[in-house]
């Protein structure tokens, strides 16, 4: 099946010759991302097949869906257990008072995030090696030229060239690079949008809230706009790694967007990922907002201002304070019984 669709994609691909250099350019226009440049149409033809099998082989690892071309549909498993980790009837944002915050009330607009916009430059990457017995290598090279310019040659005739470029550990260059660039055009074509289970956490007021002087929004998770939001289900040291000579089954694998650093464990947090659509500003149903919760620092003016929103919304969600608790580090949720 994997064969035949790259055959498929390649035949969906667009070629054409630069006028600034005269080289050649491909590209697969289901495959966003997928393009190649380099002076002959063979060698472009090659590398386009090259940079395809890549971008397949990163998507399918990190558990990413892959478009369905000419009929044939390669189907990516979900891996989390949603048994051990049940969704929460409603999910927190927190967010700052902006220029962005009347799109949000009055437009229903939110915004995806590209994972190069986190805060953390670490945050849903993995870490690739290139790591097997020689034989392993060898037969992986010769692999990637039988699916490409050397598809009608037999192994035995491939296996002399395959050695010798092992043995000088050519091939290692090649893949990791290959790898790197393929992880790099896929995490600027996604759109995520992080939430979290906690609306009381002290540490993201802080961090996402301006100090305090924000708010917080709940979103129903029986909404299916919200419903597809998955666990952060790994809180790690060390970054998943991909192995290019030997993936993992996956059934072995750890999803590499929803594996986190430690360090951000507190947040409990859980995610939509829009691979399709990818970052930007997104709709998301009104009656899909449950709640909104004040800052116990925010500005009269700010305030009164949501409220102004909140007033013009059909439904209107839940309104509720933060309130400073009177012994404890911590903060009291309650509801709004009054309109500023």
């Amino acid at each position: 099946m994997l064969t035949k669709y790259l055959e498929a994609a390649m035949r969906h691909a667009h070629w054409e010759i630069l006028k600034e250099d005269g080289t050649y350019y491909g590209e697969i226009p289901e495959c966003r991302g997928v393009y190649a440049n380099a002076p002959t149409i063979d060698e472009c033809r090659s590398k386009l097949r090259e940079v395809l099998e890549d971008w397949i082989l990163f998507r399918v690892y990190m558990h990413l869906e892959l478009p369905t071309i000419d009929g044939l549909e390669l189907t990516v498993k979900k891996t989390v257990n949603r048994e051990n980790v049940p969704t929460p009837p409603v999910l927190y944002k927190y967010y700052a008072c902006n220029k962005w915050t009347q799109d949000i009330f009055e437009r229903n607009q939110i915004y995806f995030q590209s994972p190069d916009g986190f805060n953390d430059p670490l945050d849903s990457k993995v870490s690739t090696a290139y790591e097997g017995t020689e034989e392993q290598r060898v037969s992986r090279v010769i692999d990637l030229w039988r699916k490409g310019p050397a598809k009608e040659k037999k192994e035995e005739d491939l296996r002399p060239q395959a050695l010798d470029i092992v043995r000088r550990d050519q091939d290692i260059t090649r893949m990791l690079k290959t790898s790197e660039q393929s992880e790099e055009r896929t995490r600027k074509q996604m759109g995520i949008f992080c939430m979290s289970s906690k609306r009381d956490n002290i540490l993201m007021w802080s961090h996402y809230a301006e100090a305090h002087k924000g708010f917080c929004l709940g979103f129903r998770t029986g909404s299916p706009f919200f419903g597809r939001a998955l666990p952060v289900e790994n809180y790690a040291s060390d970054r998943p790694c991909l192995n290019l000579v030997e993936p993992p089954p996956l059934k072995e694998t750890t999803q590499p967007l929803l594996t986190k650093a430690k360090d951000w464990e507190y947040e409990d947090e859980w995610r939509i990922v829009d691979y399709e659509g990818g970052p930007g500003v997104k709709q998301y149903p009104a009656e899909a907002l449950r709640s909104v919760i004040l800052g116990c620092r925010i500005m009269p003016g700010n305030r009164q201002q949501i409220m102004q929103w909140w007033r013009a919304r059909n439904p209107r969600p839940d309104v509720y304070w933060a309130q400073e608790k009177e012994k404890e580090f911590g903060l009291d949720i309650i509801p709004v019984p009054w309109v500023p």
